[in-house]
């Protein structure tokens, strides 16, 4: 009889998950580090940030992962999402959350 095939890895995992290669963030950034980082930000991308924390909170169940997801490389982004949002790109990580998850999506 013939043996089936191993399961294929999910496009849907190499699409969400981090960079092949890259290091993985050791600690999780604080809620007060991480908004000392992006007080700098223009007001636009102050509400695109936090658009991108609710939605992220929403989608993976805790603060404390939605800051773990922001340093955490993505190839989307060519670094961390929270690079990318500090390099003016708020509204691009925003618009990527959105086209995957939905405006204001809740999966909890």
């Amino acid at each position: 009889m013939p043996r089936p095939a191993p399961p294929r890895p999910s496009a849907k995992s190499d699409l969400y998950g981090p960079t092949p290669g890259q290091p993985l963030p050791t600690s999780v950034p604080t809620e007060a580090s991480l908004h000392q980082v992006v007080a700098g930000l223009g007001a636009a991308d102050q509400a695109a940030f936090g658009q991108i924390m609710e939605s992220l909170t929403a989608h993976l169940g805790s603060q404390e992962a939605a800051r773990l997801w922001l340093v955490t490389p993505f190839s989307d982004f060519k670094s961390t999402p929270l690079q990318a949002i500090l390099a003016g790109e708020a509204a691009s990580v925003l618009a990527l959350l959105e086209s995957r998850w939905g405006p204001g999506a809740v999966h909890a």
